[in-house]
């Protein structure tokens, strides 16, 4: 993959499009566990899409989103569909991810998310003022 403006942009609209997806189907669809692996499925594609990103670059650490699309993959997307799909009966309010209920794990997974959107956007901006001052 080539980073580029457009790469960067397409990670915008992944990250939006995930959250999107999320709220509509635990808005459309009865079973809870059904949502909940389309939409997992939706943030899968969005941390795998930005860390794939980030890894075109040459120093890929100097982006924010080399650290917070890491920690949304790793720590926070992947546990979570696992205990889900390790516990299909049981309601999320039974569930702990990494030690914490279930809801609280959610609550802070979706505060982080908007950190991911926020950090992804600001490498946007980060990459475009580079590209233009390496132009002039």
């Amino acid at each position: 993959m080539n980073m580029n403006l457009k790469t960067w942009f397409v990670g915008v609209g992944l990250t939006l499009l995930g959250s999107i997806n999320a709220g509509a189907v635990f808005a459309l669809l009865e079973s809870r566990f059904l949502a909940a692996m389309i939409a997992g499925g939706g943030f899968l594609i969005v941390g795998v899409y930005l860390v794939a990103l980030v890894w075109a670059d040459q120093k890929p650490w100097r982006w924010l989103s080399f650290y917070t699309s890491h920690i949304h993959l790793l720590v926070i997307s992947i546990p979570m569909i696992l205990v889900r799909v390790l516990n299909p009966e049981a309601e999320f309010e039974e569930l702990t991810v990494l030690g914490m209920p279930g809801p609280v794990f959610h609550e802070y997974s979706t505060l982080f998310y908007q950190v991911l959107l926020a950090c992804t956007v600001i490498d946007v901006a980060r990459f475009y003022y580079l590209k233009k001052a390496a132009k002039l």
